[in-house]
């Protein structure tokens, strides 16, 4: 009896020792590794044509499709979902038949040291990719606990509760010394649980309320409506709706059905449910006078509230390198637009501290000061060989001086919420 009673101390004192030890040896003080994500032009441009080949409004039920992304994209991805979601970097190495994933993860509710290095190591399979080792640390996972962590994890980053039909979508991963190859059958009513995932129910409630304040604001009146104009009732509305701890969702939703209606889409294309909504009344939305830089602005708000400033400011320049080749040239006075629309997009959802401030500065007044610098004396409409000659091309010296002009007087046209 004794015996037992010995043994049954030692699991009720032993196990959370053991636990305790677990999570200090887990935990560590500095990063393992640390990388910013820089995205260039021609990564989005590579983006963009691997989407265009896999358009879900063009593939056919039934339909197997490749994908092939290279170990340098790859890596970027990876690294720029760890550095914006999860304020750590990561690392994807590619051997064949094996991928070595590196993370440096910072624990939530702390701003100096408490992080997860991981370092883990998936074979090629037939089908999914397996784990085969993880270290957390200085602790090795086993791989069936490393394998329910993962599964639990998706939910939570894909925003897919039920991701099993995605999983059994996805018919291979093929592993190769540069690239990861990804094939998959197509079903129509993917398309479906895609929008779901992407639009839950609370953000459709958000979203209807924001649609139904911008019908109201269009209704009277014709010509032209200033961005500023605009931007001020829906953000008013935003800090009215705001709780405990969603002024950045109430701006994003709010973000996202302004920028439906500057560049003239239906929201009923993101969002079918919206078609019953009352709809505005199609009016042009300037900035600065012109319409343009209205469109660019609230895009690049609305890529910088739902995935970050660097990816928005990515494909603003993307955006003109492709102008100057084949329509209006590159315009430095778009990239300043694209530049405050990503800063104002990022302050609009950033922190919950920089949403409400940001709430607070659009309902004092429609200023457009307030949010976007003056532009007039920028170059524009310079052909490809005119911005090669006079800036040197991206990352040309002259372009980077440039640059640095922007992104000053977006600084001091916007300043820091927090």
């Amino acid at each position: 009896m004794r015996r037992l009673a010995v043994c049954l101390l030692l699991v009720v004192i032993g196990l959370p020792l053991l636990l305790v030890c677990m999570v200090f040896l887990a935990v560590e003080e500095r990063p393992a590794l640390h990388r910013t994500a820089e995205l260039r032009p021609q990564q989005i441009e590579r983006a963009k044509r691997i989407l265009e080949r896999n358009d879900p409004r063009k593939l056919k039920s039934g339909e197997i499709r490749t994908i092939s992304i290279s170990q340098e994209d790859l890596d970027l991805a990876v690294n720029y979902l760890a550095n914006r979601y999860a304020g750590g970097s990561a690392r994807v190495e590619l051997t064949p038949g094996v991928a070595h994933v590196t993370a440096s993860v910072r624990l939530p509710g702390n701003d100096t040291g408490a992080f997860l290095n991981i370092d883990a190591i998936l074979l090629e399979t037939s089908t999914l990719p397996r784990l085969d080792k993880v270290w957390i640390g200085r602790v090795r996972v086993p791989e069936w606990l490393a394998t329910r962590l993962v599964a639990s994890a998706i939910p939570k980053l894909t925003k897919l509760e039920d991701h099993s039909w995605a999983l059994h979508a996805i018919q291979r991963v093929a592993l190769r010394q540069e690239a990861v190859s990804v094939t998959y059958e197509w079903q129509n009513q993917f398309q479906g649980l895609l929008q779901a995932a992407a639009v839950p129910q609370q953000d459709l409630e958000r979203l209807r309320a924001y649609q139904e304040r911008l019908a109201e604001v269009t209704r009277d009146g014709k010509g032209a409506l200033s961005l500023a104009g605009l931007t001020q009732p829906l953000l008013s509305l935003a800090a009215e709706r705001s709780g405990t701890n969603e002024a950045a969702a109430e701006n994003r939703s709010a973000i996202l059905v302004l920028t439906c209606y500057v560049i003239g889409a239906r929201l009923a294309e993101l969002v079918p449910e919206s078609r019953g909504w009352p709809q505005p009344t199609a009016r042009a939305v300037t900035l600065d006078g012109r319409s343009d830089l209205a469109k660019h602005f609230v895009v690049s708000a609305a890529l910088a509230a739902h995935a970050g400033e660097p990816l928005a400011d990515a494909i603003g320049v993307y955006k003109e390198v492709e102008d100057s080749r084949n329509r209006s040239g590159f315009s430095f006075r778009d990239i300043a637009a694209d530049r405050a629309g990503s800063r104002f997009g990022e302050l609009a959802a950033g922190s919950e501290a920089s949403a409400r401030r940001l709430q607070a500065v659009a309902s004092e007044g429609p200023q457009e000061s307030k949010f976007m610098p003056y532009t007039a004396d920028l170059p524009e409409s310079m052909p490809e060989a005119e911005f090669a000659r006079r800036f040197g091309g991206v990352g040309g010296r002259e372009y980077e001086r440039m640059m640095r002009e922007i992104d000053r007087r977006v600084a001091a046209s916007l300043s820091n919420p927090d």
